[in-house]
């Protein structure tokens, strides 16, 4: 049973490592641009049902010294199927807007995005690891310089896994868990035919607190270091993040 945990530990280990490498892979070749940004979501997991659910985050995201620009919006929406507590399947639909004020260019960016994801946490102790991949569609338009009055819009995929760990701080067992620990690590890959000579998307290295303030709702403060591949050669944006989150887990398929 030890070395079966110490296996899990490796491997997890190895994951996060990987996925460090990536992206920090080229930055001895490469220009890297360096911002600090403010994330801010409302998150919700909601269960209509035993089986099934929904969710919906809102995103507002500024960067510069954290806030001195608009960086990103987002709207969220999906419908969840739950196979157990422990293993679910959720599909839906987002809406980006990408501002662009940092490159000279005075425009909104829209983008339309299909997603599906699978999920699975495991319990060992007081540890709670969540494995998530997810598959995205992407309808973006194209940037002024870029587009043509015959391809104004490039739609291609993405895939993303993301490996988080949640570590439980309460001293005495209960059904609440009042302190958290999370730390994570999202690997994103391209794909489609729009793609050109470098796969590797971005890296989302993170850890932070979270607080259960109710029964149904938990308050989150993060610190993410985000590392992009830009479509510009040799171009790779750093990003100093600092995440705050509400989420929100009712359970509206129990009966009153």
């Amino acid at each position: 049973m030890e070395r079966s945990n110490g296996m899990k530990r490796g491997i997890i280990f190895f994951t996060l490592c990987t996925g460090i490498f990536l992206a920090n892979m080229g930055f001895g070749q490469s220009k890297v641009f360096t911002n600090s940004q403010l994330w801010t979501t409302y998150q919700m997991n909601a269960r209509l049902a035993p089986k099934w659910g929904v969710w919906v985050d809102l995103n507002q995201r500024t960067q510069g010294s954290f806030i001195d620009d608009q960086f990103q919006q987002a709207a969220r929406v999906g419908i969840i199927h739950h196979f157990t507590n422990q293993k679910s399947v959720a599909v839906g639909y987002a809406y980006f807007r990408h501002y662009r004020p940092r490159t000279g260019f005075d425009e909104v960016l829209p983008e339309n995005r299909i997603w599906a994801q699978y999920l699975k946490t495991i319990q060992q102790g007081n540890i709670q690891f969540a494995h998530r991949l997810r598959a995205e569609v992407r309808e973006m338009k194209r940037t002024a310089e870029q587009a043509t009055p015959n391809d104004a819009v490039q739609t291609f995929g993405r895939f993303r896994y993301q490996l988080q760990a949640r570590i439980s701080l309460s001293k005495k067992k209960s059904k609440l868990h009042p302190d958290w620990l999370i730390v994570s690590n999202e690997i994103m890959i391209h794909a489609g035919e729009s793609i050109d000579r470098n796969i590797f998307d971005q890296n989302r290295l993170s850890a932070g607190y979270e607080w259960q303030a109710h029964k149904t709702v938990f308050l989150q403060a993060a610190y993410m270091h985000l590392l992009q591949f830009q479509p510009i050669p040799d171009r790779w944006r750093q990003s100093h993040i600092i995440r705050l989150t509400i989420r929100h887990q009712p359970d509206w398929s129990k009966k009153k």
